[in-house]
């Protein structure tokens, strides 16, 4: 029996780009580090955003990779017409569902919002966003100047506190000119 909903904590697991074939499989862009993960699925939500209060469960009944992308097929979606309406979807699940991370790895939603202090404890701002980057990721740093962006290397980043809500950080010199 399917679960009522992802919930106040759904997280977005990928997007629905386009439907392959003609009986109803959807291409899905994984927003995961974890592509298998849509293998161990039994069923995800399909919504506008992670909003959505009414998001469309949807039973997993097919899990395919093509090319870096995952390919889905859903019970009672065997045409590409129906295929083709899940387009621009989001694909949410439960929060509580994520897999364990490595020490020293966090998602990136539990890192927005998270206060940006010095390691003297001085206020430098708040999360707003994480930027991937090839080298290393961004961390972009509302500040009341304006935004930065700092490299999440150990040099910078020195702690991440989930449990107290804080990014214990040095902001290196001239970094806030650029």
């Amino acid at each position: 029996m399917p679960s009522p909903g992802p919930g106040k904590e759904a997280v977005i697991i990928g997007k629905v780009v386009r439907p392959v074939g003609g009986e109803g499989w959807v291409s899905v862009e994984p927003y995961t580090d974890f592509p298998e993960r849509f293998s161990e699925l039994t069923q995800v939500w399909a919504a506008g955003d992670a909003n959505e209060q009414f998001p469309l469960p949807l039973a997993v009944e097919g899990v395919d990779y093509s090319g870096g992308k995952v390919l889905l097929a859903f019970t009672g979606i065997t045409e590409r017409e129906k295929a083709q309406r899940l387009v621009g979807h989001y694909l949410l699940i439960p929060k509580k569902w994520r897999f364990d991370l490595p020490k020293d790895r966090f998602y990136i939603d539990d890192l927005v919002g998270l206060e940006v202090v010095s390691p003297g404890g001085v206020r430098l701002g708040a999360v707003k966003s994480v930027v991937n980057n090839p080298g290393n990721d961004l961390l972009v740093i509302d500040k009341p100047e304006g935004e930065i962006l700092l490299p999440m290397v150990k040099e910078f980043v020195h702690r991440i506190d989930l449990d107290k809500r804080q990014v214990v950080a040095t902001i290196p010199p001239g970094l806030e000119e650029i």
